[in-house]
């Protein structure tokens, strides 16, 4: 499977499929909240606001160890 060398890397069983599961939790919640802020701002802002945080998950997410990849995917990826 392609999460067998990710998991591998971190020395965990269990490295991929809990990063994706929080990325889906995030996913849930930040639409919620991006939603009711595209109301108030307008969907530009939102739009641009959320590939920059995306950008930033992602380089902050291949820099470090486990629990950086987890908070990437909580909070900056989703």
């Amino acid at each position: 499977m392609a999460l067998q060398p990710i998991a591998t890397d971190y020395g965990t069983q269990r490295a991929g499929p809990a990063a994706v599961s929080l990325t889906y939790i995030g996913s849930g919640l930040g639409g919620i909240a991006m939603g009711w802020l595209a109301g108030w701002f307008g969907m530009r802002l939102i739009a641009i606001g959320c590939g920059l945080m995306i950008a930033l998950g992602l380089v902050l997410a291949s820099s470090g160890g486990l629990y950086q990849l987890y908070a990437c995917n909580l909070i900056l990826l989703a």
